[in-house]
């Protein structure tokens, strides 16, 4: 068995032994979705959950649907779920993702 078969059973195990007790907080998920924004934007202000994407980040639109990559990477930590570019790209402001990211990360 390959390195790769190794890791995907372990992830599924893993995750079927999650329970809903096991349910990320919010606050963790606000966390790493501010610090991936962080990054991406580079922005020396500190993020707030009710920045714009577009007036206080500066994010065009292909930009922000691209943030769908590195939110998958967070979800990744605690479920098997992705996100999409068409699930972000309504979004206006820093806390409708998090709440996407949050609402994700916790459904099973």
């Amino acid at each position: 068995m390959d390195s790769f078969t190794e890791i995907k059973q372990f992830r599924t195990i893993t995750h079927k032994e999650r329970t809903m007790s096991d349910a990320v907080s919010r606050e963790i998920i606000k966390k790493e979705v501010i610090e991936a924004l962080q990054l991406a934007t580079e922005s020396p202000k500190e993020i707030q959950e009710s920045d714009s994407f577009y007036k206080d980040l500066g994010m065009s639109s292909s930009f922000h649907k691209a943030m769908s990559v590195p939110y998958t990477k967070i979800l990744r930590k605690y479920s098997n779920n992705t996100i999409g570019p068409s699930e972000i790209v309504n979004n206006k402001i820093v806390g409708n993702d998090v709440d996407l990211v949050y609402s994700k990360a916790n459904k099973r």
